[in-house]
């Protein structure tokens, strides 16, 4: 079987939403791809992972709207394609003004500031609060009890009723993403 043949074999699995496409592709590429990532961007392992899965999706959906019905490349340089762009999409939205949590939690304004920045950081806080109203479950939850009442993991886990620790931070981090980007938009949107 030539490549163009296996190549077009693959696409159909994947036009067919066969789960052995999707795991032969995490089987073939995921390793290579987090460590050429690790390489070439400044990230970490978890990032790379995401960056992949990200990737996969993208592919995936590609291939079952009919975008993809050929390649003139292999599906391994179409795929770090992806990736490569969904890196340079993350590199730019970080460089673009954001609100961090971080910097909102908390925040009193002291009297030692300008009346500018006392203004500044009460509506930052405004925008934090707002955009976590519109925020669905269990993102908004969680926020709010990390962020704002400063509940510890642990506890997070326990009120909400999550197996596992690893998946509170993990759904944190998804929270956060979503938050950054819908912050991202808002500044966005005042150009």
């Amino acid at each position: 079987m030539d490549n163009t043949t296996q190549l077009e074999n693959w696409l159909q699995q994947f036009k067919l939403g066969k789960t052995e496409a999707i795991n032969w592709l995490y089987e073939n590429y995921r390793d290579e791809f987090v460590v050429w990532v690790l390489k070439r961007h400044q990230c970490t392992e978890e990032e790379a992972i995401d960056v992949f899965q990200d990737s996969v999706i993208a592919f995936y959906r590609n291939v079952r709207l009919g975008k993809i019905i050929t390649l003139q490349s292999s599906i391994k340089t179409y795929l770090f394609g992806i990736g490569k762009n969904l890196l340079l999409k993350r590199f730019r939205a970080k460089r673009l003004q954001t609100v961090s949590m971080e910097k909102t939690e908390n925040v009193v304004p002291n009297e030692e500031e300008m009346p500018y920045e006392k203004l500044q950081n009460m509506e930052r806080v405004k925008l934090i609060r707002q955009l976590l109203q519109r925020m669905k479950e269990p993102c908004r939850s969680i926020l709010k009890l990390f962020y704002f009442k400063k509940y510890a993991m642990e506890a997070i886990q326990t009120a909400m009723n999550y197996n596992s620790l690893e998946v509170v931070k993990t759904q944190k981090k998804r929270c956060m993403k979503r938050l950054r980007g819908y912050t991202a938009k808002y500044y966005e949107e005042l150009r």
